[in-house]
């Protein structure tokens, strides 16, 4: 399993993980499926949704490396997920007002 969050949270790479289940339907309800990805330490949080995707996670990792481990082998392996799309956060910036 992925190991969460950088130990100074300096080196930490955030992402914004996007989930879609299987229309198919089975046991793979959205809920079974958030449930499941709370339980990897890297997942702060999650929500089901309604619109094009039907899961959003909040996610912390160390590593460019361990986030392509989280996404490939652990999110995509969740029963139920058809595909998924992560958008990496940029460190924080400041917005000028244009004063």
């Amino acid at each position: 399993m992925v190991t969460a969050n950088a130990p100074n949270g300096r080196d930490q790479i955030r992402a914004i993980i996007l989930l879609s289940l299987d229309s198919t339907g089975g046991n793979a309800t959205p809920g079974a499926v958030l449930n499941e990805a709370k339980e990897n330490p890297a997942v702060d949080d999650a929500w089901v949704v309604l619109g094009e995707v039907d899961l959003v996670l909040s996610v912390g990792v160390d590593s460019i490396e361990s986030l392509e481990r989280l996404v490939l082998e652990e999110l995509r392996a969740l029963p139920g997920v058809s595909s998924s799309r992560t958008y990496i956060i940029l460190p924080h910036h400041e917005i000028s007002s244009g004063d």
